[in-house]
């Protein structure tokens, strides 16, 4: 999990894909931390995002290095509404506080579950990590 958690932090942009119905929604998100060792990913409850992965938890990511590899990620995501986890989240990705609290009843954090990740390049086998 620290190799996925490093790609995340170091390659800030990556894209979670979503179901909302039957149509497929993407969007960038930048921010991640390991909670309890589990990957969590952050949002507020008043985003389409946080309704579709209610609605249905299975989400993918996938972001892309510099160096021309990337990274995908199928998962369940899984909302862990702990104020205390929420506050650690933030305080790991200090950039979220100006928009959210821990306690403001809109911020959330989801954790990654059944995660399967895959780096891939055009060079070499497929490399993959599972939690």
């Amino acid at each position: 999990m620290e190799k996925v958690l490093q790609y995340l932090k170091e390659n800030r942009v990556f894209y979670l894909a979503t179901v909302d119905g039957n149509k497929p929604q993407v969007r960038p998100f930048g921010v991640v931390s390991v909670i309890d060792g589990k990957l969590y990913i952050q949002t507020s409850r008043t985003k389409e995002v946080y309704k579709q992965m209610i609605e249905n938890p299975n989400i993918a990511i996938c972001t892309m290095g510099k160096d021309g590899t990337w990274l995908r990620i199928s998962a369940t995501a899984v909302e862990d509404y702990d104020l205390d986890k929420i506050q650690q989240f933030l305080d790991d990705n200090p950039e979220l506080k100006q928009l959210y609290s821990a306690d403001d009843g809109k911020c959330t954090i989801f954790y990654l579950k059944d995660a399967t990740c895959t780096f891939c390049s055009f060079t070499a086998e497929p490399e993959v990590h599972k939690f």
